[in-house]
């Protein structure tokens, strides 16, 4: 027979319970008494008198019940210690090692299941589902000009009235499931509002009837114009600050703009131009310094790579080129051309090579960032970063079908927008895209398809999403 080689341990198990449990029971009798003295000394004259007596009744009884809850526990708990402890003292002391290893690796195996069980159900929670209701979601047919912010859905529909021949243009409000839909704003200063972003609850557009740019008061429905026709490039909005870029094609004055405008005093905080149209060539906006990088094969004698209007490299053994530009830092221009990775110093105008492409061009998408440090691409259904130190695409996201039009950079997250966005025109309709929601720790890339719109507020992601005849809002907390 097998001797108890430590009898203490057991005894000490034990009073730690009983001491527990004796301090759980006075906690959950206090709180008991408590809630019944209260019940019995509430003035039932009061409003809601009646119902806190026995509201404060039956709380006294759940604390006695959540009190005996947990003192089951605990004793369950001593009872499990027991077993094992008289089971580990029965066995031979060669098979006393092995004991010891089944039991770790089953509460390693256990507390495994529970994490990634949790780390499921956390994935599955942060994206909350609104459906809307019938007839709500006809400003679907109604109108290509919508967005949705701080919980609500914003439209424009233009109205004719076939009896009176008068126009009606006007945006309506409405919650996310459809309900307390109202008329906000109205006039004729709405007319096709192309909607940039809400900024000091101000959604912004573009009016191609006026052919300038305009703000509408969320709360007020007031119509402000800003006197200027900037396409602003929403996804660099930041603290009141917000790139635009605009390219004139017309024949005897083409040129292209790239402005950063302080959206509270309406001022140009810095505008470099070129001296003609960058349509059909490439080109790279450095979002930090408000340069334009470009390619010129038209109205230069070589191939020539520009700043703004500064020549930077003249590839002068050739006509014809095809580049692309894939990033641009403090020092550095970087580009593919003929499979090699080359960076140009943006001071010197020195090319450098520095590693082999095995890609085509054609194969290789900008995914749109808005910014200088977000480098990704999408080549044969697989994103990409470039990574500036090695010169190199590094794998992020596998099996992505259709090249994301734009990423969104949130802290620890990286959202990729397909066909979705209104950056800066709306989606056609009937026409939906994918996004793709990439945790960077975790490197969890969550697929979410048929989805008609997104917007973004301070807060959330918000998808609209269109599943045969049903309308919902999938919401995604962004922090």
């Amino acid at each position: 027979m097998n001797k108890d080689n430590n009898p203490k341990l057991k005894q000490i198990i034990k009073k730690i319970v009983i001491i527990l449990s004796i301090i759980i029971s006075i906690i959950g009798v206090i709180a008991a008494f408590f809630c019944f003295i209260q019940a019995f000394t509430i003035e039932s004259i009061e409003f809601f008198g009646p119902l806190l007596n026995i509201l404060m009744f039956f709380g006294g009884f759940v604390f006695l019940i959540y009190a005996g809850i947990l003192i089951g526990f605990l004793w369950l708990f001593y009872g499990v210690f027991l077993l094992l402890y008289n089971f580990y003292n029965k066995i031979d002391s060669k098979n006393k090692k092995k004991f010891i290893i089944i039991l770790l690796s089953l509460l390693v195996v256990t507390f495994s299941i529970l994490v990634i069980s949790d780390i499921y159900n956390d994935r599955n929670k942060e994206i909350e589902e609104v459906l809307l209701e019938p007839p709500s979601y006809d400003f679907y047919d109604k109108s290509s000009y919508y967005f949705i912010n701080d919980n609500h859905i914003y439209y424009y529909v233009y109205d004719y009235n076939l009896v009176t021949s008068k126009t009606y243009d006007r945006l309506y409000v409405m919650n996310l499931d459809g309900s307390n839909n109202r008329l906000l704003a109205e006039g004729d200063e709405l007319r096709y509002a192309d909607f940039y972003f809400v900024y000091n609850n101000e959604a912004y557009y573009y009016t191609m009837y006026y052919a300038e740019n305009m703000k509408v008061n969320l709360s007020t429905g007031q119509i402000t114009r800003l006197d200027n026709d900037d396409n602003y490039i929403s996804k660099t909005l930041k603290d009141g600050v917000v790139n635009a870029f605009y390219d004139n094609a017309v024949v005897g004055n083409s040129y292209a703009s790239f402005k950063k405008i302080d959206l509270n005093t309406n001022k140009i905080i810095y505008d470099n131009t070129t001296s003609h149209t960058l349509v059909d060539n490439e080109f790279f906006l450095d979002y930090d310094s408000g340069n334009i990088y470009y390619l010129d094969d038209y109205y230069s004698e070589y191939p020539t790579i520009y700043k703004n209007n500064d020549v930077l490299y003249e590839f002068k053994d050739s006509k014809k080129i095809n580049l692309m530009f894939l990033a641009v830092d403090t020092d550095y221009l970087y580009y593919v051309f003929e499979n090699t990775i080359y960076r140009l110093d943006i001071s010197s105008g020195v090319t450098e090579t520095l590693s082999f492409c095995t890609y085509k061009l054609d194969e290789i998408k900008r995914i749109s960032s808005g910014n200088n440090k977000d480098n990704y691409f999408h080549i044969n259904g697989i994103i990409y970063e470039f990574d500036l130190k090695d010169a190199r695409f590094k794998v992020l996201i596998r099996d992505v079908d259709a090249a994301p039009e734009y990423v969104y950079n949130f802290e620890d997250k990286l959202i990729f927008t397909e066909n979705t966005d209104n950056c800066r025109h709306l989606s056609d309709i009937n026409n939906t895209g994918t996004v793709i929601i990439y945790d960077v720790s975790s490197r969890y890339a969550k697929h979410v398809d048929n989805i008609i719109k997104t917007s973004f507020d301070s807060k959330y992601l918000y998808m609209l999403i269109g599943n045969g005849s049903d309308y919902y809002i999938d919401k995604y907390a962004l922090y």
